[in-house]
């Protein structure tokens, strides 16, 4: 088999275990989010957000963001693997350190004193992230997504399921939220390193090791804009919201994020693992381009759009009618959440192709227009005009980044809209037909909640697939047809023995 289809069959088996692991992860975490909310209450949540806001950010600088490079270098040794192990575990240790010594302070900033304590405990959360990178990343060269997926769905599985629901359910509050995330991460870092096998050992010093340090920094500040474009809201609205309010925020944005979370993490590390090895070649990543830019939209665009136009059937559906105050949030909230997935799906390839600083920039104006649109929104004194406002800035980005790839890949503007088409009109068709019903089921919703909202699942999942079967027929790429076609034959030989793995 020629290289190239043997990178194809590997991608298209990376991605099949990816989102297979997506989808486990994605009901798991759900499932227990769910749970946990109905047991705790906003209050309780709005303490634990004050804690993942900050763990969220740490864990960049933990990361270091160089265990990237083992994805994107053509070759790696074991020098260069214990090398970015290394400066990973000194970041992670520099990280959990300030942590535990600056929590009362950082916790005062955002003018919730009381998670203190929390801070201090979920500070091990980024120690364990940083061993954890490397392993994962070497499994991510290799297309391995099948032992990286059962790590973390093991790892969901203990941490909520078995520590984090029966600690809620025995009065343990809020800290069944932090035990739960510290088991999470504490399986799936043995899980990885049993399957990875990495080279143990300290290296501060190897070959190329100053232009691997560089790369990690480009990395660090693309995501750290990443995630300020993703949490800097958070942060505003702590500092200027009550923790009940804060709560619910954060409920509704974790409903939204984990899915979007699963469906990203998987798409681009897939991408950005199969694309570095043929970055060179211009038709291919051109070719990449234009597949992403079409599937992307027909993929993500429908779902969070179908999620906003039913938001009050499924925030009262799966939380309760005392979670009801976030039905006006879920829409602007829904609709960022589909701009960032889209942004996400061109990232890796601009980081493949080496426009990583560019991409970086973009990040950090983001960024600042973030905080400044959200900043003047919570003077408003309404947390759903914060959340309007990071669409805006959301749609913004989304636009600028696709205009940037088409000129840096040659491709018209005609062309691109041309394979922009089919997600527009899947999107349309489900906004319809989710609205219709809607209407049809939203009278009977308080009397059988659970019944309407899975009643609307059902239909709309219907929806859906006929938008997007009419979608495909009509695509104007013909990758993205055979990366349709590539999936439904792999779903149609499962009774064949997988012999890829």
């Amino acid at each position: 088999m020629s290289s190239k289809g043997n990178l194809t069959q590997r991608t298209l088996h990376a991605a099949k275990w990816g989102y297979l692991g997506a989808a486990g992860k994605l009901l798991i975490q759900l499932g227990s989010q769910i749970l946990l909310a109905r047991i705790l209450g906003p209050a309780e949540y709005g303490m634990f957000a004050v804690g993942a806001i900050v763990v969220g950010v740490a864990n960049y600088f933990a990361d270091a963001s160089i265990g990237s490079a083992l994805v994107q270098r053509k070759q790696i040794s074991d020098d260069i693997v214990r090398f970015i192990a290394t400066w990973q575990l000194a970041a992670g240790l520099v990280v959990t350190a300030v942590l535990l010594l600056f929590a009362p302070h950082i916790a005062g900033f955002l003018t919730h004193p009381e998670a203190t304590p929390l801070l201090r405990a979920l500070s091990f959360v980024c120690l364990i992230s940083a061993l954890t990178s490397a392993p994962a990343n070497l499994l991510r060269r290799e297309l391995n997504f099948k032992a990286l997926q059962l790590g973390q769905l093991a790892g969901f599985a203990v941490g909520y399921l078995l520590v984090g629901i029966p600690m809620a359910l025995a009065g343990a509050g809020v800290w069944s939220l932090v035990a739960a995330w510290l088991v999470q991460a504490s399986c799936t870092l043995v899980l990885v390193w049993k399957a990875a096998r990495p080279p143990i050992g300290l290296r501060f010093r190897a070959d190329d090791g100053v232009d691997t340090l560089k790369f990690g920094g480009h990395a660090l500040l693309s995501n750290l804009a990443t995630w300020s474009g993703s949490n800097l809201d958070r942060i505003i609205v702590s500092r200027a919201f009550p923790a009940h309010e804060l709560g619910v925020y954060h409920v509704v944005n974790n409903l939204v994020s984990t899915a979007i979370t699963q469906i990203l993490s998987t798409l681009q590390a897939v991408t950005f693992s199969s694309t570095s090895q043929v970055s060179a070649d211009a038709q291919r990543i051109r070719a990449s381009f234009l597949t992403a830019a079409e599937a992307a939209p027909v993929v993500v665009l429908p779902i969070f759009a179908t999620l906003a136009v039913t938001a009050k059937i499924v925030l009262i559906g799966l939380y309760g009618t005392k979670w009801q105050e976030g039905v006006e949030l879920l829409q602007p909230v829904a609709l960022t959440a589909a701009m960032y997935g889209l942004s996400g799906t061109i990232t890796p390839l601009l980081w493949a192709s080496n426009h990583i600083r560019h991409e970086s920039r973009v990040q950090i104006i983001s960024s600042v227009l973030i905080g400044v649109a959200c900043y003047a929104a919570a003077l408003q004194g309404s947390i759903v005009t914060v959340a309007w406002a990071l669409f805006g800035v959301a749609s913004m980005r989304y636009a600028y980044l696709l205009r940037f790839a088409a000129r840096s890949y040659g491709v018209p503007l005609k062309q691109l809209g041309r394979h922009l088409m089919a997600g527009l009109l899947t999107t349309a068709l489900c906004c319809v037909g989710a609205w219709g019903i809607s209407t049809l089921l939203e009278p009977v919703l308080l009397a059988a909640p659970v019944l309407t909202l899975l009643a609307t699942i059902l239909t709309c999942g219907l929806v859906l697939a006929l938008s997007v079967a009419c979608a495909v027929r009509f695509a104007a790429s013909d990758a993205f047809r055979a990366l349709v076609k590539g999936f439904i034959a792999k779903r149609r030989k499962t009774a064949a023995p997988d012999n890829s793995a």
